[in-house]
């Protein structure tokens, strides 16, 4: 039994749409923590808005992003800090899914 585009083509749209929503925000972040469950380490930014609001960013691998090694994102990070953050992905806390991050840069505390 093969798989046909027409089968395939829902599986592709559920993998890749995540990537089509795009933002960029200046944060300074919060908090992070790690879960783990059955042996996979999963990494959560927690980082203030510049309206104060607080967001929950994801940090994971992704093989379309080209992102491999997300534990360095993660311990790159400091609490109190400044960052421009560049995430994909829709935030939906009631199911724990949240947008991931692709790109950090620090932000001159000047600004």
């Amino acid at each position: 039994d093969t798989l046909s585009l027409h089968d395939a083509l829902p599986i592709c749209v559920i993998i890749v749409f995540p990537h089509f929503f795009r933002s960029t925000y200046t944060v300074t972040i919060a908090n992070k923590r790690i879960i783990r469950r059955d042996n996979i380490d999963r990494y959560l930014i927690y980082a203030q808005m510049e309206n104060g609001d607080i967001k929950v960013f994801e940090d994971t691998n992704s093989l379309l992003e080209f992102k491999i090694h997300s534990e360095d994102v993660y311990w790159g990070l400091t609490i109190n800090r400044k960052y421009e953050i560049k995430a994909y992905g829709l935030s939906i806390p009631l199911l724990s899914y949240y947008q991931n991050i692709t790109k950090i840069k620090g932000v001159n505390r000047e600004k």
